[in-house]
């Protein structure tokens, strides 16, 4: 049994992200958090900002070549704020709305960090090495409740 073991403990690192880029994941998203607290647009509509998915689940593998992605939700207010969210509600131009938002970021667009509109999220992606894929979900009060995300 103990080399079973071993052997599932060696195949698990070679699988498992390292450091390195466990590191740049977490500084991406704390500049992410950062960014989106103090922008006064995005703040404002601001309920709660959180990762999702595999990395969140410590279940991300290193990809045998290109880039993986981390999954970070951005809850929302968006029933009715300022001018962008005048007609029904429209999943598509909340995502416009939030890659407009991030492109005032003087960082992305530079430093190889590009921000990519998607049809159900905005993508920020960092050299080719990995990309947050953040999805802005609607939610009107506390994220304990339903939250609404692009279909």
């Amino acid at each position: 049994m103990a080399i079973l073991n071993d052997h599932f403990q060696k195949f698990h690192q070679n699988i498992s992200l390292d450091s390195s880029r466990t590191e740049r994941i977490k500084s991406a998203y704390n500049a992410l958090c950062d960014f989106v607290e103090s922008d006064k647009p995005l703040s404002s509509a601001l309920r709660e900002i959180f990762l999702q998915g595999s990395y969140r689940n410590n279940t991300a593998v290193r990809p045998i070549s290109g880039e993986f992605d981390v999954d970070v939700v951005l809850a929302i207010d968006a029933t009715d704020h300022s001018s962008w969210w005048r007609s029904k509600r429209s999943p598509s131009d909340v995502v416009r709305w939030v890659a407009s938002r991030l492109r005032t970021n003087p960082v992305y667009g530079t430093n190889n960090i590009t921000v990519q509109q998607r049809t159900r999220c905005v993508r920020l992606v960092y050299a080719g090495d990995f990309h947050l894929d953040i999805v802005p979900a609607h939610c009107e009060s506390a994220t304990q409740d339903p939250i609404e995300v692009p279909g």
